[in-house]
This record gives structure tokens, C-alpha cells and sequence, in this order.
């Protein structure tokens, strides 16, 4: 789910002209449910907007349909769930109810892994589904329940490819990692080249009737190698824009730099048009090996008007910030991890222009633990009409061995990024991976989100998972 603000030009001059960090106080408390099940990994998945909440289960064991219901023995392991809460008049957030996959869908499916939402539509990623060719379902509130509305299935995956395996949806467009699949490099004929787990995008668009498929984007050098394209995605609809279509930003965290090269990461932000056709708004490669650069990214964009006085035409443009996860930089230590900042904006909106990517920060703490892979998720909370301020959500889930939430604060209109809080579980335990998967409501820059710690344990069972709201008091 994303923000988006219609301006018209004139707004883009007023800025914040705040320059030191900020401190904020947060109130962390646990949600009432947690699937008390072996492996059940509560709160793998996480999305969420002002009125509902969804915390995924993908580790849940699905019981057979012709059992009776005081019979709970799972006819299959790992079929994963999706439980629903809505925010009361009070601002509680109360349980709704729980999505499952269809009764068709079988073991290991880890429905739930992935989700995002966009108004009354949510889209749930199941990678595990079909021996990991993976699928992803959009479901609709209709005013009593969320029901199913379409599920999406090429039908040309292939063992492993893990459609699915990260999703995102804004307003009529989807996007759907799938970065198991592979490539062949057919220019080194007669012996062709297989690139596995090359990784791919997924494009769709809903027309107002239907959803259109546009077809698949890999990245177009092999030297990349089995970088995962799609491991993770976020999308913007830009269908109103001068260069209208689906913005994607995709993450390839294992990608090469060059041929041979060790993994570095990258990212990919690119339109698909209405019609199929594609548009590259730019790439961007990790600066230190093993930085894993695209491990996780979060993008929000604000629209605004620009009137071409001798052309007497208005354009509409988008200025858009995006953050990637690094978790694997090595600022002093290995794996201390990292996140980059971005600016995607008009090449010259004064007249028809598109837009490209340009880096604007790293936020790289150089007095973090060895191993706390910050950037492991992302959750950009409000980007505000002039792209700054901005705050988000970075978990670092190997923080001292029990994992952290990180606040990051933009006050300023020049993109300095300052770390405002470190928030840690109110159940610290070791390897439970607190900040695993982060989400925030997106509405404005009072924080409410949600972070987990998917590996949780209690009661003699294991991995069963927690997640816990995050609200700025």
C-alpha cells in the first residue's frame, strides 16, 4: 500500500527546514493472536493501511475440509494463513478473521509470506505452492468478509521458481517476484548458458474489468548471474503520468557486479505501459561485495501537476523515494548491513519527460553489532509533498542476537537520513529475529506499523511466532 498526494507544482517550494535528529516515543505492544503451532512463523508476512491489518502465517498446517471441527489434526503441513485485524473507534486493533488458501492448495504452499494492500484489495503470496512454482491471490473486502477475487498463475513456472515470493499492489497495478526462475543465455550457442534462479518480475494491470498480464522483466545482462530479480518488489501506479504505467522497483540481492564478480546486489526500477511495452527508469549496484543491496525495498511516490505555459498543456509527474535494504554491508564488521536511499524524478518536467533513479543517502550506523543485518525489511511510513520529510521502519533482525526495529527521520530537503529510535521486542529472545518483517500504515508522520518476530517461541513450542504494533505516542 502506498501514500500518494496530488499537488500541483507550486507546492513542490514549501519545505521542512528541520536539520538535527528528532526523538520519538513509541508504545510496542504483542496482538492478541499468535497460532500456537510448531513452525507456524506468525508474522513472516505483514501489510497494513489506517483500518486493517494482516499478519501472515505461512507456517500453519491446514486441516482436511471432511474432518469434524473438534478434530484439528493437519492433513497439511505448511499450507499457511493470513489473520485479519481491524482497527476499533478506540484505535485497538481487534481480530477479524482469518484467511486460508482454497481447499485445493496443498503442503508447504507458505500462503501468507508475502502480502501487501492497496484500499479494499489485498494480495497474498503463496512461493511454495506446486513444488515452489508458487501463486498469489487478490482478495476483496465486499462490506462483511475479504473474498477471493482473482489468482494469479502463469502457468509457466517451473519447479523452484517461487512465484510469489514477494507481491505488491498500488491502486491497478501488480507486481510479483519470482526469483527462482532461471534463464538461458542462448547467444553462446550451440552450447547455451543456464543462469538458474536468474529471477523475474511479474506485471499486471486491472483495466476496470480485468486483469491485463504485461508480461515478465528480467534484467538484460547475463553477467548478473543468479541474482534473484524479484526476491523483492514494490509498485506504484502511474497510469495518469505523462509516461503512464506500472512503476516497479525490484531487488536482486545475490546479483554480480560484472561477470565472475561476487554478489554486490542490485535494483531495477522500470515501467511496463498499458500496452506491454517497457521502460528502464534506472539500475543501481551495491557498492561493497556481499552487501546484498535489494534484499528489501520500500518505495512511496506523490503526484503533481505541471502546467507547460507555451505548450498549454498540464503534465502529471511523480516524485518518488525509494529505500533498499543492504544487510550483508560490511561497514566495519561482516554483515552489519545498511539501506539506500533514492529519488526517482522527471529528467526535466518543463516539458515531456520521463523519470529516472538517482542515489541520494546510505544509511550505514558504523557502530552496529557484527551480524545485524540492518535492512533486512523496510516499511517507508509518509513521504511528504516535496519527497521530504519521510520517516521509515528498517528492521535488523540479528540485532545482539534478538533483533531490533530501527526509526529513521528525513527532516530536512536535502534527504540527510537520521536515526531517531532503536525499539526493541518487549519479548527479547534469542534468534526469534525481531524486525524480520516490518509494515506501516503510510497515512501521515505519526508512525503506526507493525513489526514480528517470526521465530518466537513459547510454551514448549517452537517458532511460533509474534507480532507486535508500533504506535508513536
Amino acid at each position: 500500500m502506498h501514500k500518494f498526494i496530488a499537488v500541483v507544482s507550486f507546492l513542490l517550494a514549501f519545505f521542512f527546514t528541520f536539520t538535527s535528529k528528532a526523538e520519538y516515543v513509541y508504545d510496542i505492544y504483542g496482538l492478541s493472536n499468535s497460532y500456537l503451532q510448531n513452525n507456524a512463523k506468525t508474522g513472516l508476512g505483514l501489510a497494513m493501511n489506517d483500518e486493517w491489518l494482516f499478519v501472515g502465517i505461512p507456517g500453519f498446517d491446514k486441516p482436511a475440509y471432511y474432518m469434524p471441527p473438534w478434530i484439528s489434526f493437519p492433513a497439511f503441513t505448511d499450507a499457511g494463513a493470513v489473520d485479519v485485524y481491524r482497527k476499533n473507534e478506540s484505535g485497538e486493533w481487534d481480530y477479524f478473521e482469518r484467511i486460508l488458501p482454497l481447499a485445493t492448495v496443498g503442503s508447504y504452499a507458505y500462503f501468507g509470506s508475502s502480502i501487501d494492500i492497496s484500499g479494499n484489495k489485498v494480495i497474498i503470496g503463496a512461493p511454495g505452492a506446486n513444488s515452489n512454482r508458487g501463486f498469489a491471490s487478490v482478495y476483496i473486502f465486499n462490506g462483511v468478509t475479504w473474498s477471493l477475487s482473482y489468482t494469479f498463475n502463469p502457468g509457466t513456472q517451473n519447479e523452484g521458481d517461487k512465484f510469489g515470493f514477494s507481491v505488491a499492489i498500488d491502486g491497478n497495478c501488480i507486481a510479483i517476484g519470482s526469483p527462482g526462475k532461471d534463464k538461458i543465455d542462448y547467444s553462446t550457442l550451440p552450447d547455451e548458458t543456464l543462469y538458474a534462479d536468474f529471477g523475474g518480475v511479474y506485471n499486471y494491470y486491472h483495466n476496470g474489468s480485468s486483469y491485463i498480464n504485461l508480461g515478465v522483466v528480467t534484467f538484460s545482462n547475463f553477467a548478473r548471474g543468479d541474482g534473484q530479480l524479484g526476491y523483492s518488489v514494490d509498485v506504484n501506479d502511474a497510469l495518469i503520468e505523462y509516461e503512464h504505467g506500472c512503476r516497479v522497483a525490484a531487488g536482486a540481492p545475490y546479483a554480480k557486479s560484472t561477470a565472475n564478480e561476487t554478489q554486490y546486489g542490485a535494483l531495477l526500477v522500470y515501467k511496463k505501459r498499458t500496452d506491454a511495452s517497457y521502460y528502464e527508469e534506472g539500475t543501481y549496484t551495491g557498492e561493497t561485495e556481499n552487501s546484498e543491496l535489494g534484499y528489501s525495498v520500500s518505495m512511496s511516490c506523490v503526484k503533481f501537476a505541471y502546467y507547460n505555459t507555451s505548450q498549454f498543456q498540464w503534465y502529471i509527474y511523480s516524485n518518488c523515494v525509494l529505500l533498499s535494504g543492504a544487510p550483508g554491508m560490511p561497514i566495519v564488521s561482516l554483515d552489519q548491513g545498511g539501506v539506500y536511499s533514492f529519488a526517482i524524478t522527471p529528467l526535466a518536467p518543463a516539458l515531456p519527460a520521463r523519470h529516472h533513479l538517482s542515489f541520494t543517502d546510505t544509511i550505514a550506523p558504523v557502530d552496529l553489532p557484527a551480524g545485524a543485518r540492518l535492512g533486512e525489511s523496510i516499511s517507508l511510513n509518509w513521504v511528504g509533498p516535496s519527497l521530504y520529510p519521510y520517516k521509515a521502519i528498517v528492521g535488523a533482525p540479528n540485532y545482539n542476537g534478538n533483533g531490533a526495529v530501527f526509526i529513521y527521520d528525513t527532516p530536512n530537503v536535502v534527504g540527510q537520513i537520521f536515526p531517531s529510535n532503536i525499539l526493541l521486542s518487549p519479548n527479547p529472545q534469542s534468534n526469534s529475529k525481531f524486525g524480520l518483517a516490518v509494515t506501516s500504515d503510510q497515512e501521515n508522520m505519526t508512525i503506526t506499523g507493525c513489526a514480528s518476530s517470526p521465530y518466537w517461541d513459547a510454551m514448549s513450542l517452537y517458532n511460533i511466532g509474534k507480532a507486535y504494533m508500533i504506535e508513536e505516542i
